[in-house]
């Protein structure tokens, strides 16, 4: 994204919120690289998209900026590769995640009294005989990539980002779904914002 709409000192501000997307956004590209090489943009921006989705940035002003961070370290990732996008991140930053082989990555000791802990003492220490151990995704999450047959794989969806359980379980008010149905609708449109910013950004280039 063009720095003349978010400035780098805006970015920084945000430093402890991009460092806790970053730290399982990480995570996402070293799965894929192991897997499957390079990412490319669909795979960058999924990866994005998850990482957000599971650390909860709230607020229209901060998700734009931690997108803007997001989109300066693709356009680098994409031009240069992952370890001269790594290095502006730390050069900006000042603080760099190394490569982990299905380990948490270390927090750096400048703000790791800021940056909540992975919560570690949830997850179950044994796994059922009916979990295959092979999984990629079992390595990296914790979560079995099996479960057994008399158990549903997947909960209806309501199209809001609530299952059809939840919606109708009553423990929910009603301003409560609707702050649930609104922040899927924002995620699902930050996903397009993406797209729009590095088109936006490439013909800025082009001009």
């Amino acid at each position: 994204m063009d720095k003349s709409l978010i400035t780098e000192i805006e970015m920084i501000k945000e430093k402890e919120s991009f460092y806790k997307v970053f730290s399982v956004f990480i995570g996402e590209i070293d799965l894929i690289e192991r897997t499957r090489g390079k990412l490319n943009d669909f795979q960058l921006i999924q990866a994005i998209y998850h990482a957000k989705d599971t650390t909860g940035i709230l607020g229209w002003d901060r998700r734009q900026t931690i997108n803007s961070i997001f989109e300066k370290y693709m356009h680098i990732y994409r031009a240069y590769g992952r370890d001269e996008a790594d290095d502006w991140v730390e050069d900006t930053f000042g603080f760099r995640i190394e490569r982990t082989i299905g380990a948490e990555p270390e927090v750096p000791s400048t703000i790791s009294s800021k940056v909540p802990s992975t919560v570690s003492s949830k997850v179950p220490s044994t796994v059922p005989s009916t979990v295959s151990s092979t999984s990629p995704s079992a390595e990296i999450s914790g979560v079995p990539s099996e479960v057994p047959s008399s158990v549903p794989s997947e909960r209806p969806d309501t199209g809001n980002g609530l299952s059809v359980e939840d919606a109708n379980s009553g423990d929910y008010s009603q301003a409560e779904l609707r702050i649930k149905e609104l922040s899927h609708q924002i995620m699902e449109k930050e996903s397009e914002l993406l797209q729009l910013y590095r088109e936006f950004y490439f013909l800025q280039q082009e001009s």
